[in-house]
């Protein structure tokens, strides 16, 4: 049994890399929102609209990537590889099948796509050629994410964050290329991005899989037979599970979508203020997403050996620590807002608009952090999955979706607008305070 300092060490090993991974995505997506804000408000929201598709397959598949993860962490505890292959197979597989339809309405339909969030013809005709360009790299994402996931599953974090360091590296470049049209490459704006984006994933996806091979992975696709044919108990064990997984992911981002559409009736210019505004948040809140994934894997871990009060004492532990780390990122947010504002291209009462919308975020740091800690790494990783998708989603749609459209349509500017909807983290913060002490949020897997 680890000691509470020595819980603290290993949980910071494992999320490290994981920290890592993500500060790099969202720095490196920080500065594609920086080189693309060079070209204006309307490509900053053709592209953040037309990234909406993006943002939905990568709840979906992170939907069911948790899901497996679940599995994976609780089977490597247990030594049980043949069923590691097993959920791997069918993850892969769930992932796959919503890729192909991302693909086909991206491809297929972008101008439908592009006119739920925007009338604005110039904003929905770039948004049109990037949905198209970047519509094949779904399957090159999907594929990289359920990987990944393996790696995590077993402890070998940081496989997944040297392949994104290549390949984000290579989209950066890439971006300020094609984007810019600098030296011999052609001046292709947002499409630019697009290529850039889909390269980095064929390089990033070759890496990761190759990889898994190469170093016998436990969770590696060795027998067709046994990752591809599942039992109906196995697959109805596996649904129990994942189901409300990717039905509280699918609420989650279309609740996101949802608020999205309730932002942009305050014009084009506030809805890049609050896209400028994420991609900065997103930089800082790499702390939160590196615990709460590592405590996914930690907790599993523990349960799949059989150590449950082992178990409820990591969760306890990591909501202490991420409360803390949560408050040393709003006090970071705060001081680096009016600084980061200034890089962008935009005028000066939306820096002000985008400053003030930053401060707001800021405060809500502990609610939303803490909150995320709870739904997406404890209770899911106890098995807990049906309490996670009710009490996450109807926060959300309870309280931050109708606060949202009631403070729009009154015009209020766009940083009070964020300060009613986040309080929908602080209601899932509550509510999952309650249901932890509780302790009935570790569920048996049966299969």
């Amino acid at each position: 049994m680890l000691t509470n300092r020595e819980f603290r060490k290993h949980l910071i090993v494992l999320s490290l890399p994981m920290m890592l991974q993500q500060l790099l995505t969202t720095t490196l997506s920080f500065l594609d929102t920086l080189m693309i804000g060079q070209l204006g408000a309307t490509s900053i929201s053709a592209v953040a609209i037309a990234n909406q598709m993006n943002v939905l397959l990568f709840y979906c598949v992170f939907g069911v990537s948790s899901g497996a993860s679940v599995f994976l962490a609780r089977y490597y505890g247990g030594g049980k590889e043949d069923s590691m292959e097993k959920v791997m197979g069918l993850g892969l597989t769930c992932c796959l099948l919503f890729s192909l339809l991302w693909f086909l309405g991206s491809f297929l339909f972008p101008e439908s796509i592009m006119h739920i969030f925007s009338k604005d013809e110039e904003v929905v005709r770039q948004g049109c050629s990037y949905l198209r360009i970047i519509a094949p790299s779904y399957f090159l994402y999907a594929l990289t994410y359920i990987f990944s996931t393996g790696f995590r599953s077993v402890g070998r974090t940081s496989i997944p964050l040297y392949a994104s360091l290549f390949a984000l590296t290579l989209n950066a470049v890439g971006n300020y290329l094609l984007i810019f049209g600098i030296g011999p490459f052609p001046r292709l704006g947002v499409r630019g991005a697009a290529i850039a984006t889909l390269l980095s994933r064929l390089v990033e996806v070759s890496i990761i899989v190759l990889l898994s091979y190469l170093l016998m992975m436990p969770y590696r696709i060795r027998r067709l037979r046994n990752a591809f044919l599942w039992s109906c108990s196995f697959f109805l064990e596996y649904l129990r599970v994942c189901l409300p997984i990717l039905l509280n992911e699918i609420f989650f981002v279309l609740g996101i979508s949802i608020f999205k559409i309730a932002y942009s009736r305050l014009g084009t210019e506030a809805f890049a203020a609050i896209n400028i505004a994420e991609a900065i948040e997103n930089v800082f809140f790499i702390t939160s997403l590196g615990i709460s994934h590592a405590t996914t894997v930690l907790i599993s871990q523990r349960i799949g050996a059989g150590e449950e009060s082992q178990a409820q004492r990591y969760a306890d532990q990591t909501v202490r620590l991420d409360f803390i780390m949560s408050l040393i990122q709003g006090l970071l947010i705060a001081a680096t807002a009016p600084l980061l504002v200034q890089l962008f291209n935009i005028s000066p009462e939306l820096k002000r608009e985008t400053m003030l919308a930053l401060f707001v975020i800021a405060l809500y740091q502990p609610a939303i952090s803490v909150g995320m800690l709870y739904f997406v790494g404890i209770f899911r990783a106890g098995g807990d999955t049906n309490f996670s998708f009710i009490g996450e989603t109807a926060c959300v749609f309870l309280v931050g979706i109708p606060l949202a459209f009631i403070t729009t349509a009154l015009g209020l500017p766009i940083y009070i607008v964020l300060s009613f909807v986040h309080l929908n983290a602080v209601a899932k913060t509550i509510v999952g305070a309650v249901h932890l002490r509780s302790r009935r949020w570790m569920k048996a897997i049966d299969y």
